[in-house]
């Protein structure tokens, strides 16, 4: 939303204009990302200020992030102005806290810190060099699973579930349902690896045990 004032006929008028984005691949892979340097940047000056009681202004947390993968996975000018927003989230959270002292009455509770955008974890392991890959888990939890049904739409599915929480194929096992969503969101990320041959084979098999 862009706005503007404009003096039409000796008044004052503030003129608002509003763009609409349509959703699209591109934009939700830069929303993501910026989203993803806005936490690990909000993670750096969390730890300090908790730990140590210091404050990471923008200058020292661009110095910080400036050479990392997060970082220049935008447009520097995109990726400074995500840190710019981040660094006026905490300028506002110290003047609230300066004005809850000075008028309590105000407040029904201590302002918080600056908190996370909507987390996927992604952030924190990125800075210890751990790849995430995100999944698109469509049909992942309609079709089965032990009956190594494709990851896909169908007329009709092999398994379904038969009470909340538990799935049943068609052979009749019967399985957790987020257990079945599970493996198959695997399936889905890496092709083979429910097979026993090569590294795929990540340890998931499933068994059955009586008790």
């Amino acid at each position: 939303m862009l706005q503007t004032l404009s003096n039409i006929g000796g008044s004052s008028i503030l003129l608002t204009e509003r763009i609409q984005l349509k959703p699209s691949p591109q934009l939700s892979r830069l929303c993501h990302l910026t989203k993803n340097l806005y936490n690990a940047a909000n993670y750096q000056i969390r730890q300090k200020f908790i730990k140590k009681g210091i404050w990471t202004q923008y200058k020292d947390l661009y110095d910080l992030l400036k050479f990392t993968e997060l970082y220049q996975n935008l447009h520097a000018q995109t990726a400074q102005q995500v840190l710019r927003l981040l660094d006026q989230n905490w300028k506002s959270f110290f003047s609230a806290i300066q004005d809850s002292r000075s008028n309590p009455n105000k407040y029904t509770s201590l302002p918080r810190l600056p908190r996370y955008k909507p987390k996927n974890g992604q952030y924190k392991t990125a800075l210890v060099g751990i790849k995430i890959d995100l999944v698109e888990e469509s049909y992942t939890s309609r079709v089965s699973f032990l009956d190594e049904e494709p990851i896909k739409e169908h007329d009709r599915y092999l398994g379904k579930r038969i009470k909340r929480g538990l799935y049943k194929s068609s052979t009749g096992h019967i399985l957790n349902a987020d257990v079945n969503g599970g493996y198959n969101i695997a399936r889905k990320a890496v092709s083979k690896a429910f097979t026993a041959d090569g590294i795929e084979g990540v340890g998931l098999h499933p068994y059955s045990v009586t008790i």
